[in-house]
């Protein structure tokens, strides 16, 4: 089952007053806590029952950001041990080699999330969308 994900970081910074010099004055020292928090969406069954590519306010066209997002994903879970969804070559020897070939047939199995303001997002799929092959 495919997940859609999103991941979130924040840092806070707070102060302790715990190293001291020669002359017994307190000096600051800086701790950095990062939380970090993952929402998983864990069907994707009714993303797909509203998905309807002629109703979209974007262009269909693939960003480079999306490209590369989409690329380094794939490629490392193909390194991780993921198969490949294509009929790989011999000649093939490198894992982003494999996702470019994936993607450029349109068989990566991701779902595009796009942001369009005010907590309103945007899904595509892959298939429905055009890529520069560049």
């Amino acid at each position: 089952m495919s997940t859609v994900a999103r991941s979130t970081t924040s840092k806070s910074q707070t102060k302790s007053s715990t190293a001291s010099n020669s002359s017994g004055k307190n000096h600051s020292e800086q701790t950095t806590n990062i939380t970090s928090t993952t929402e998983y969406i864990d069907d994707y069954r009714q993303i797909m029952l509203e998905y309807d590519s002629i109703k979209r306010t974007t262009d269909p066209l693939m960003t480079v950001f999306e490209k590369s997002l989409i690329l380094g994903k794939r490629a490392t879970q193909i390194a991780m041990g993921a198969e490949p969804l294509i009929d790989v070559p011999a000649r093939m020897t490198h894992v982003i080699e494999i996702a470019e070939e994936e993607l450029r047939q349109k068989k990566t199995p991701f779902i595009i999330r796009r942001d369009l303001g005010n907590n309103k997002y945007e899904y595509w799929r892959i298939k429905d969308m055009i890529i520069s092959l560049d």
